[in-house]
């Protein structure tokens, strides 16, 4: 009985950690939108985005059926020149089917390059963008059974990404975002498709 309580205080105790972060990016973002501001992306521009999206999974790793998953994605960018910036991603998702369930979690560096006119103005209203990164990946997975611990396994994943940024004001921007992560976990591969939105503040 003991170990049945420590394993769901261990549980909330994570789901609260990463809902202070979350919260914590969304009250930036909003905050950044706020500000007035140049929106273009120039060298020293803070970039502060967070996505959502839905994804569907296949592959080896995941066995015969599809599995969908709800995927939350703060990140951080430096612009080190105009258009190219360099920083960092975290990525919380979470699935379920029947009575499994998994959490997944994934950290790592990441950069953006931004397209558009000359770098004093953006293309009109819109920064096309692609980026990419490394990640390292835990993944822990639940029976649904109380009286057993959840398994725990650890991998790597390459993202691989593209998105649009519509610029609601001078300083924020909506940005539907298409991702492919190329994973690997203790000798399986997969590859997940996500289709998302999110809103990005820029500070300079």
């Amino acid at each position: 009985m003991s170990g049945t309580t420590e394993y769901h205080k261990v549980r909330i105790k994570n789901m609260k950690w990463r809902t202070l972060v979350l919260s914590m990016t969304t009250v930036a973002v909003l905050g950044l939108c706020t500000t007035q501001a140049d929106a273009h992306v120039q060298k020293k521009t803070w970039i502060l985005q967070g996505n959502a999206a839905f994804s569907s999974s296949s592959g080896d790793l995941y066995g015969d059926d599809a599995i969908t998953t709800i995927t939350l994605a703060p990140t951080v960018h430096y612009a080190i020149i105009d258009k190219l910036a360099l920083g960092g991603t975290l990525n919380f998702g979470s699935s379920s089917q029947g009575d499994f369930s998994s959490s997944s979690f994934m950290l790592g560096p990441s950069m953006r390059y931004y397209f558009g006119g000359e770098t004093e103005k953006h293309m009109g209203n819109i920064n096309p963008y692609v980026g990419g990164g490394i990640m390292l990946r835990s993944e822990s997975f639940d029976d649904g059974n109380s009286l057993t611990n959840e398994e725990t396994q650890s991998g790597s994943a390459i993202q691989l990404l593209g998105g649009v940024a519509f610029y609601l004001s001078n300083t924020c921007a909506l940005t539907p975002e298409l991702s492919v992560n190329l994973e690997s976990m203790e000798g399986d591969s997969g590859t997940t498709i996500m289709l998302g939105v999110g809103l990005a503040g820029f500070m300079h």
